[in-house]
């Protein structure tokens, strides 16, 4: 079983906010499997593993842009 702190528990699922929906769920399995080996993680050992795990299911965002509307970016 793992044993987090509320402040670590509570970096880890905001990491896990702006993944898809699909992908947190193994973003979760991910970072209790990295976590594993540790009977009582530091804040540094969730920080490491969120990092290598966000680093397998963050994808950059899609956006779209209208046909023919006017970006700021040119």
């Amino acid at each position: 079983m793992l044993a987090l702190t509320d402040s670590q528990l509570s970096a880890v699922y905001a990491a896990a906010a702006p993944l898809d929906v699909a992908d947190r769920g193994p973003f979760l399995e991910a970072v209790a499997s990295a976590l594993s080996d540790h009977a009582e993680p530091g804040d540094g050992d969730v920080f490491r593993a969120v990092r290598e795990a966000q680093r397998k299911f963050w994808r950059p965002p899609v956006t779209q842009h209208a046909v023919g509307a006017q970006s700021k970016y040119r």
